[in-house]
């Protein structure tokens, strides 16, 4: 399991990365810094709590389904970055996108 507590990530190799299918959970708010493209791999994706994701640039991708398991977090995308989530996002709250695109 691969939890997300807030702060920042990046990938900052050479080349796009890609990271094992691992389940996710997002707790807190956190920043894509995307110095090159991150695809956080094909593990679905809980929502611990209201989220803002902050893609700043380049492209943060999302394989495995986003859901809030009933809770109502609102997921938030913000950044002039892209993040694409090739799942579903299926989140019982709202999905705003701020800034950016979510694809």
């Amino acid at each position: 399991r691969f939890i997300i507590n807030g702060g920042t990530i990046d990938n900052n190799s050479t080349g796009a990365v890609t990271v094992a299918g691992n389940a996710q959970t997002w707790n807190n708010n956190f920043t894509f810094a995307g110095t090159r493209d991150l695809n956080m791999g094909s593990g679905a994706v809980t929502l611990g709590n209201h989220v803002t994701i902050t893609a700043a640039q380049s492209n943060l991708l999302v394989g495995g389904v986003i859901r809030d398991n009933g809770n109502n977090y609102n997921l938030t995308k913000s950044g002039a970055g892209v993040m694409t989530v090739s799942g579903s996002i299926s989140n019982s709250g709202q999905t705003v996108v701020q800034q950016g695109t979510l694809s």
